[in-house]
């Protein structure tokens, strides 16, 4: 039964990057009038999703879309107005490192888009050769010679889970309801127009709703629409770093790098914000990813043996001074689209009261922050500069 205590102007399900960012635009921007909930069905940030594990690459350069640099360069904008209102309660938000892409010109397609985006929105970058590069940063002994590196400054690491907590409690601050480890069971619109939410705690009802939950998407969609979306498994590891080489692994001397291995393959690196001595690896192939048909049937597990094998096939063929003695493991997922882009756009037959935002295939973090600002302006009916169907498209996948 609806009354005053369960009716929301606007509820928020999933409380990740998109969710979090969301949810505390909606409270910044709108009066204190506003009656705002947010809805996990963990307690975020947590480990069982997309928004975890210590670090997130982030640049304004547009290596596979040239359209997302718009949302990349607000996000930086926003995680220093976040950080300056949070006061560091949290952690750092966003290390200014400037990072690194190495690769071959002739067999990487990202690495040329990378090169002429930066070109375009006349970024700080330069191009060393594979023989200024191992001169610079000695932990590339494995560089060959056919091989260059783009620099970019404005490249560097967001902590996810600062981000989240920091986002979240200025959401609160501003007098948002948050209701964690509480799932949502269904939804449905009802003859007024309203919405109505039902989860495993009670029922709600709601003006509009905004559905962020990550890889959990599909779950809450009709078969053709679910369809868009894929589950990928993918494995983030700490390594330690030889005592010898610490120095050149830390924050601030070993700029998070990408190798771009083929248009579909990476291997990627970046020093812990957190530990001196072990640094995050990882690899990418979607040509060779498996889907899974929701996130419960992921794998969580990172074998001893899986790890080992990670480590002679990727990291001494691309480092030098690192051990294999992993630290640490842990599983992220990757919702994907067929043509890997973002898809934002309203739930057909809610007369726009629903939303889904999945800014998904592995690379939303770094653009949430505006994302979010742009969710909230539009569902409260206010200009904002970047107009997210225009910008990622629909349900065709840009005519898929």
């Amino acid at each position: 039964m609806q009354s005053k205590s369960n009716h929301y102007d606007i509820i928020v399900i999933g409380l990740g990057a998109v969710g979090s960012a969301t949810l505390y635009q909606l409270t910044e921007k709108s009066s204190s009038k506003l009656k705002v909930l947010g809805i996990d069905q963990y307690s975020p940030p947590h480990i069982y999703g997309s928004s975890h594990g210590e670090s997130r690459f982030t640049r304004l350069s547009g290596g596979e879309f040239q359209e997302y640099a718009l949302t990349a360069q607000r996000s930086h904008e926003l995680w220093a107005m976040i950080a300056a209102k949070t006061q560091g309660a949290f952690g750092a938000l966003h290390h200014h490192t400037g990072g690194l892409m190495i690769g071959s010109l002739e067999k990487s397609s990202f690495l040329q888009n990378t090169i002429a985006s930066a070109k375009e929105l006349a970024l700080e970058h330069r191009i060393l050769d594979a023989q200024a590069l191992k001169k610079s940063y000695p932990q590339f002994n494995q560089v060959t010679q056919d091989l260059i590196a783009y620099y970019e400054k404005d490249m560097g690491i967001l902590v996810p889970e600062a981000c989240i907590f920091s986002q979240l409690a200025l959401a609160k601050n501003n007098h948002a309801d948050i209701h964690v480890e509480e799932k949502l069971l269904r939804f449905e619109r009802m003859p007024l127009g309203q919405i109505r939410i039902d989860t495993d705690k009670g029922q709600y009802f709601t003006d509009k709703l905004i559905l962020s939950v990550g890889a959990w998407i599909a779950q809450l969609l009709d078969q053709e629409k679910a369809r868009l979306f894929k589950i990928y498994r993918q494995v983030f590891y700490w390594f330690q770093v030889a005592k010898a080489a610490v120095p050149q692994f830390q924050l601030g001397q070993f700029p998070p790098t990408v190798w771009l291995l083929g248009n579909e393959e990476m291997f990627y690196a970046m020093p812990s914000p957190v530990k001196r001595d072990v640094l995050k690896v990882a690899y990418e192939n979607s040509a060779t990813w498996e889907a899974s048909l929701t996130p419960e049937a992921v794998v969580r597990e990172v074998s001893f043996a899986e790890q080992q094998k990670f480590y002679h096939e990727q990291v001494i063929q691309h480092l030098h001074g690192v051990n294999n003695q992993c630290n640490s493991a842990k599983v992220c997922l990757y919702t994907c689209t067929p043509n890997y882009r973002f898809l934002i756009d309203y739930l057909p037959g809610y007369d726009e009261k629903v939303i889904v935002a999945s800014p998904c295939s592995g690379r939303g973090f770094k653009h949430s922050a505006a994302i979010g600002e742009a969710l909230a302006a539009q569902m409260l009916g206010m200009d904002h500069p970047i107009n997210l169907t225009q910008l990622f498209g629909g349900w065709d996948m840009g005519g898929i």
